[in-house]
């Protein structure tokens, strides 16, 4: 559900405010640090709930998904190259389909989910590791912690790689093209 309602709020920001549609870089780091910010305070949070839930809790979750989101939301404009037609695109998946020529889209997209596959197996991996640094599991909240860095540390390299690898399309005339 609060998928549902973040991708509505996202579509609605991005409406309101094209700048950060029109030039990815800004609306993709703005999402990145936003969603760091959210992984910072569940850290200082220290496993505590209660009265500190809408403290930290419910702010990282509000904060971090909205910006996660937003980040994905300016990178499927820009695969969209038209505003109008991001709700078509529902994952990165389609994107990268429709941006390799017809004939390739099948191998795009399956090279994407092998991607994509392959990076969760190394996510989950590193951070199943770092929940038994200390004895206790996720019962001992310095994993839990450890695993948060690892995110945090995640997200700035993803950043640093959209800003040296990203390359802005060029403007399209006509509307885009799906391949069937």
């Amino acid at each position: 559900m609060s998928g549902i309602i973040n991708t509505v709020l996202n579509e609605a920001y991005a409406s309101a405010f094209p700048q950060f549609t029109v030039h990815p870089r800004l609306g993709f780091t703005v999402g990145q640090i936003g969603g760091m910010v959210g992984y910072a305070l569940f850290i200082v949070s220290h496993g505590r709930t209660g009265a500190d839930y809408f403290k930290y809790y419910f702010t990282g979750l509000a904060i971090g998904s909205f910006c996660n989101n937003l980040a994905v939301t300016c990178i499927m404009y820009v695969e969209a190259r038209e505003p109008d037609a991001v709700m078509e695109f529902l994952t990165n998946r389609v994107g990268a389909m429709t941006a390799a020529p017809p004939e390739q889209a099948g191998v795009a997209g399956a090279l994407l989910q092998a991607a994509i596959q392959a990076g969760n197996v190394v996510a989950l991996t590193i951070q199943a590791g770092l929940l038994t640094i200390h004895p206790g599991g996720v019962a001992d909240f310095r994993n839990v912690a450890a695993s948060f860095y690892f995110m945090i540390g995640w997200g700035g390299a993803c950043l640093v790689a959209f800003w040296i690898f990203f390359r802005q399309p060029p403007k399209s005339d006509g509307p885009v093209v799906v391949a069937h």
